[in-house]
């Protein structure tokens, strides 16, 4: 099992189930730039 598949268990026990965590790795959602502009536009979920 590795680092985020682990982060993900426990995240997912500790809050008794009421969030769900999806590790994206990488680039795959963006660059830096895009999540600066996706927060300061409330775009961010």
């Amino acid at each position: 099992m590795d680092v985020e598949e682990r982060l993900e268990k426990l995240f997912e026990a500790r809050s008794n189930g009421q969030f769900k965590v999806q590790v994206i790795i990488g680039s795959a959602m963006g660059g830096e730039r895009d999540h600066v502009e996706a927060a300061s536009s409330c775009g961010l979920e």
